[in-house]
C-alpha cells in the first residue's frame, strides 16, 4: 500500500516532467489532489501501524518499515503518533483525549456539515488552528524535521543522479527534481492535504459539546464512513468504519468492512444503534 501511494506520486512527477502536451497545466489541480490523496493514504498507514497492524512480531519491524515508507515522508514517526493516539483510545471522549480536545478548541460544534460550501468556509477559518493542533499531535519535534529533511534529500539526490545519468547537466537537474518535488509533493502537503485530513478527523466522531459529555458513548458518537467519496478520498486504507475499529482496534483498516458486515449478522438489532455518514449528513444505518 505503502510503495503504491509513493510510486503514484512519482508518476504524477514523471508525467509532468516528460509530457509535452500543452494543456497539461490544466490537470494539475487533479493532480495535485491525487498526491494528496496518496499523502492521506500514508497517514492512515501510520495510523494502521500505531495499533502494529503492519507486522505483528517483531514490533521493531512493524516501526521501522512504517516509518521509512509511510511516517518519516510525512513528518511523523509512528512512536510519536502512537503516544497521543493511544491516549484518544483510551480515555475516549474525556478531557484526557488530545482528539476530543483538540476538536473541542476549533468549535467543531458550530461547524456547519450539511452544506458543503459553508463546510469549506468554516475549515478555511479554523486552518491555522487545526495546523498546530495537528503538529502537536503527532509529536512534532526538531529530530521529525530533521528526518524529514534526511529522508526527502536522500530521496531527491538519487532523482537528481539519475537525470545527469541520461545526460541533464546538474543544474538543469537539480532545478527540474526541485521543482517536481514542490509541485507534487510540498505543495499537496502542506495546502491540500490538511483539509482532506481535517474532513476526515470531523467525520470519525460526533463529539457532544461540553454539557452534554457525560452522555457521550462510543456507539453514540462514533461515525461509520462508508460512501464513495469516503472511500475514494477521505478513508483510502478501510479504516472509515471507525466504530469497528475503536471496538477492535487490532484489526487492520482492509479487514475493517468484513468485521463490520460480520457484527450485523451477528446481531442485526445492531444496525440501528451505528451512525453512518455515506455523504455529508449523518443518520442511523440503514443497511451494511
Amino acid at each position: 500500500h505503502a510503495l503504491a501511494y509513493l510510486g503514484t506520486i512519482l508518476l504524477l512527477a514523471v508525467f509532468f516532467a516528460w509530457s509535452t502536451m500543452s494543456w497539461k497545466w490544466l490537470l494539475y489541480p487533479i493532480g495535485v489532489l491525487i498526491a494528496a490523496r496518496q499523502m492521506r493514504g500514508l497517514e492512515c498507514l501510520v495510523h494502521e501501524a500505531s495499533h502494529y497492524n503492519w507486522i505483528r512480531r517483531p514490533r521493531s519491524l512493524n516501526d521501522f518499515s512504517s516509518n521509512l515508507l509511510a511516517a518519516v515522508p510525512m513528518g511523523m514517526t509512528v512512536a510519536g503518533y502512537r503516544q497521543q493516539h493511544f491516549i484518544h483510545h483510551n480515555s475516549y471522549g474525556s478531557y484526557k483525549d488530545p482528539d476530543y480536545v483538540r476538536l473541542t478548541e476549533l468549535n467543531i460544534y458550530n461547524l456547519r456539515i450539511d452544506n458543503s460550501i459553508a463546510l469549506i468556509f468554516g475549515i478555511v477559518e479554523r486552518f491555522p488552528k487545526y495546523w498546530i493542533g495537528w503538529m502537536k499531535a503527532i509529536g512534532t519535534n526538531p529530530s521529525n524535521f530533521i528526518l524529514w529533511l534526511v529522508w526527502h534529500s536522500t530521496v531527491l539526490s538519487g532523482f537528481i543522479l539519475f537525470q545527469i545519468s541520461i545526460g541533464d547537466s546538474a543544474e538543469n537537474a537539480f532545478r527540474k527534481v526541485v521543482i517536481l518535488w514542490g509541485l507534487f509533493w510540498f505543495l499537496p502537503m502542506v495546502f491540500v492535504l490538511p483539509f482532506i485530513r481535517f474532513i476526515g478527523e470531523i467525520s470519525e466522531h460526533a463529539y457532544p459539546p461540553p454539557d452534554r459529555s457525560k452522555d457521550a458513548t462510543l456507539f453514540n458518537t462514533t461515525i461509520t464512513n462508508h460512501g464513495f467519496l469516503n472511500k475514494l478520498l477521505i478513508h483510502p486504507t478501510g479504516d472509515g468504519y471507525h466504530l469497528v475499529h475503536h471496538l477492535f482496534p487490532s484489526i487492520p483498516g482492509w479487514r475493517l468492512r468484513t468485521m463490520h458486515n460480520h457484527m450485523i449478522e451477528l446481531e442485526p438489532a445492531l444496525m440501528t444503534q451505528i451512525i453512518e455518514r455515506r455523504t455529508l449528513s449523518l443518520h442511523k444505518c440503514s443497511r451494511a
